[in-house]
């Protein structure tokens, strides 16, 4: 019974793409082209800035999603796809970054091939790593930071009032975190 079940859903299948080719004129298990990949993706591309903007999908880490080949490859961030397109294939392991910082850009003019950790260095050297108050679940405020620091309490006291832990009043005392704000 369940062969023939799969076999009806194939041949139901097999109807709508017979249907919608007679529709539409589009062949649905034709397979597409390296042509019609980019087509597809120019179209979901802005051009009208210094960065050409991806106005398609995006990922779960806000970089453009695009399904479109090179090579065996079908699944890319649309950075990739475009660095791709306009060089060749990108060496295994290594990032396709930004000079830009705009994670929609797709301008091959300013994205630039490095490891993880020049993308790392190139992140911290433009202060774009989030510290202190900037990261999401921050529980302290840097004014919070400096009052903690200048009280002579014990530090299971003065994480009783902040709300946290005992451990992290001493870190933050010592400079291990939040050293980035001064006294």
């Amino acid at each position: 019974m369940e062969h023939l079940t799969v076999r009806i859903c194939v041949f139901a299948i097999q109807d709508k793409w017979d249907a919608r080719r007679e529709q539409t004129g589009v062949n649905m298990r034709k397979k597409t082209t390296d042509e019609e990949f980019e087509a597809k993706f120019w179209a979901q591309v802005n051009l009208r800035s210094k960065c050409w903007l991806w106005c398609g999908p995006l990922g779960w880490n806000g970089y453009g999603v695009f399904f479109g080949r090179v090579g065996e490859q079908t699944a890319w961030s649309a950075h990739r796809y475009s660095w791709a397109l306009h060089n060749g294939p990108i060496p295994k392991g290594l990032c396709v970054c930004h000079t830009c910082d705009n994670r929609f850009c797709v301008n091959p003019d300013h994205l630039f091939l490095g490891t993880q950790l020049e993308n790392i260095a190139d992140r911290d050297k433009k202060g774009r790593q989030a510290v202190g108050e900037r990261i999401g679940r921050s529980k302290l405020s840097e004014h919070e930071v400096r009052l903690i620091r200048s009280d002579g309490r014990t530090h299971s006291e003065i994480a009783t009032d902040y709300g946290v832990v005992g451990r992290t009043v001493g870190n933050i005392k010592s400079g291990k975190a939040w050293g980035h704000v001064g006294a």
